[in-house]
């Protein structure tokens, strides 16, 4: 068992002071087993729409993260 690995700085698009990474290179690339979205589902025009956009991209790097 390890430990779970969450990873606050998530955003598709928004390109703030801080340095914002998709759902892909956070759970392909560094193993993060969690995502944590704000701004980008909050600030969004349809919240729920961008949630299930982040959840979808988010599913789909897991899966390709453990499918071999």
């Amino acid at each position: 068992m390890h430990p779970l690995y969450c990873n606050p700085t998530i955003c598709h698009a928004h390109a703030m002071v801080q340095v914002y990474r998709t759902p892909a290179s956070v759970i392909k690339g560094d193993g993060c087993d969690v995502i944590i979205v704000g701004r980008g589902v909050y600030g969004a025009a349809d919240p729920a729409a961008e949630a299930a956009t982040y959840a979808r991209a988010a599913w789909d790097a897991y899966q390709a993260r453990v499918t071999v």
